[in-house]
């Protein structure tokens, strides 16, 4: 009986991490969610127009990133992976200094990365990346947010609501791979 819990521990652990229809599933849904955030603070935030067009540049650059990268799967999916993850962070992160003084919803790129990473990782690594992203939420809240009580306490309920839905997620794909 011991022997059953270890296999399907195993089980379990063997289905964590990227696959190509996990990363078209989070490409399909994700990928247009973070152009509906940025695209519209592009047109009405009041950016300088480097801001703008680096901006524009960035989320332009991720989309087309992402979907291209679908169709360069057969290749190797851990590698194409791998490098959507890393280049969204840095995109993500990017934009969300960018815009964060002037346009608020941008902080949901940040929720969309957690999101995005707790469908690949254990439980353990998905809280370590929504605490991090969380803690980055809080470093451009430090640099370009209000620094009252109330927009701390804010910055503090999205930075708690990135880390639970991770979680959240995180645990839904755990109780769809059984």
């Amino acid at each position: 009986m011991q022997d059953e819990g270890n296999a399907n521990q195993w089980e379990g652990s063997d289905r964590r991490g990227m696959t190509e229809a996990k990363l078209r599933h989070v490409n399909d849904h994700l990928t247009p969610l973070a152009a509906i955030i940025v695209i519209p603070g592009l047109l009405v935030a009041p950016l300088p127009t480097r801001a703008k067009v680096a901006a524009g540049v960035l989320i332009a650059f991720s989309v087309i990133l992402n979907y291209v990268s679908i169709y360069m799967m057969e290749r190797n999916v851990r590698l194409i992976g791998t490098v959507r993850v890393a280049t969204n962070y840095i995109v993500n992160i990017f934009l969300s200094w960018l815009l964060y003084a002037v346009w608020s919803p941008v902080w949901l790129l940040l929720l969309l990365m957690s999101i995005g990473v707790a469908v690949y990782q254990d439980r353990r690594d998905s809280l370590i990346a929504g605490s991090a992203i969380a803690v980055m939420l809080l470093a451009v809240h430090w640099n370009y947010g209000d620094h009252t009580l109330l927009a701390w306490t804010e910055v503090g309920v999205k930075a708690s609501i990135i880390i639970l839905i991770n979680l959240f997620v995180n645990g839904l794909s755990d109780i769809e791979s059984e």
